[in-house]
């Protein structure tokens, strides 16, 4: 059976003040030694009902030896200001501390009941004679060990911790370059977009002064020398030195304005394909630097986050683990230093 209380919280009149009161009675001591679990202090000897809750009692307070006793008046004898009780009453003014107050009560109860326990199973010895070695040694064999296991997963965590570093630096290395690369493909690529255009441009002007159709140009000023010719032809002999230079000078023309045709046209045209085909190599040659390359080196910079975040908590709980595992061992065998030293907090 274990230990029990009763709690009583409510609202009472103290000197016709209402007030939040606190009682608490131990009905059964369970593994106690008594149920007078609670630390009075004696504020007047000749006032029992002033008396107050100093503290819920601790392990040393039960022990006969150095601990309290459970006769109040004894405790007046001996000059004692405290004394053990299996019940008290506390008055408080403000609800919420009279709600701390109850939680922290119950809290305090538990914990000696649990510390009394660990006390006297597992602490508390009377001459007791024992051979070594023995399971005790072995216990704290185990813990060392146990340290050396956890130092060991620990070491593993920090090297995987260090390997998301590395690739986590080498994921967003690889991101920013490819970014870099994309964005200036892409300038060249609207560059090399405006040189066609302006070459087309350019083509498109040419043909309209050489062009062969009517509406060019160079048509328009050969068809005016011809008519002039054959108007001059019809006024005068046939006979003119000007007039067979006019129509040498345009028969020169013409025989230009064919040759440009024929080679500056083509010219024109071979550059707007040959810019194409350079456009067409510069996508070929930036085949790494894409959208979807992009996509992918973001999304590695992603996962490779993730694992960094999951490495370093990792590393956290291992640190953690290692302390306890450290301190556990330190606890049965304070002289103890381990081949290796408990590393510094990562």
């Amino acid at each position: 059976m274990g230990t029990k209380v009763i709690i009583d919280a409510g609202i009472t009149e103290v000197n016709d003040v209402p007030k939040y009161s606190l009682y608490g009675h131990c009905t059964a001591s369970g593994s106690l030694p008594d149920e007078s679990i609670f630390l009075l202090e004696i504020v007047d000897p000749d006032a029992p009902e002033d008396d107050l809750l100093y503290r819920v009692a601790q392990i040393s307070d039960l022990v006969v030896a150095v601990g309290y006793g459970k006769n109040r008046d004894q405790a007046i004898r001996d000059g004692v200001s405290y004394w053990r009780s299996a019940q008290f009453a506390n008055y408080y003014t403000d609800v919420e501390v009279a709600a701390r107050a109850k939680q922290v009560f119950q809290d305090e109860v538990n914990k000696l009941v649990s510390d009394y326990a660990t006390y006297s199973d597992q602490f508390v010895a009377f001459s007791v004679e024992v051979e070594f070695p023995n399971s005790t040694v072995a216990a704290t064999d185990a813990l060392k060990a146990a340290y050396d296991t956890t130092l060991a997963a620990y070491n593993t965590a920090r090297d995987t911790q260090e390997a998301a570093d590395e690739t986590l630096l080498n994921a967003q290395t690889t991101l920013d370059d490819t970014e870099t690369w994309y964005e200036r493909r892409l300038n060249l690529e609207a560059s090399l977009d405006v040189r066609v255009a302006e070459v087309n441009h350019a083509e498109a002007l040419y043909n309209i002064f050489l062009g062969t159709g009517v509406a060019s140009d160079a048509d328009w000023v050969i068809a005016q020398i011809e008519s002039f010719i054959g108007a001059y032809d019809s006024w005068g002999s046939g006979v003119d030195p000007q007039r067979n230079s006019l129509e040498d000078d345009k028969n020169n023309f013409s025989a230009q304005r064919t040759k440009a045709l024929s080679a500056d046209i083509s010219v024109i045209a071979s550059y707007v394909t040959n810019l194409s085909n350079l456009k067409a190599d510069i996508v070929t040659l930036y085949i790494p630097y894409s959208q979807a390359n992009v996509t992918m080196a973001t999304s590695a910079v992603t996962t490779a986050q993730t694992a960094k975040i999951t490495a370093d908590a990792d590393v956290t709980a291992r640190y953690a683990a290692v302390e306890a595992a450290y301190d556990a061992a330190k606890a049965v065998c304070p002289d103890w230093t381990p081949d290796t030293p408990l590393p510094a907090q990562p």
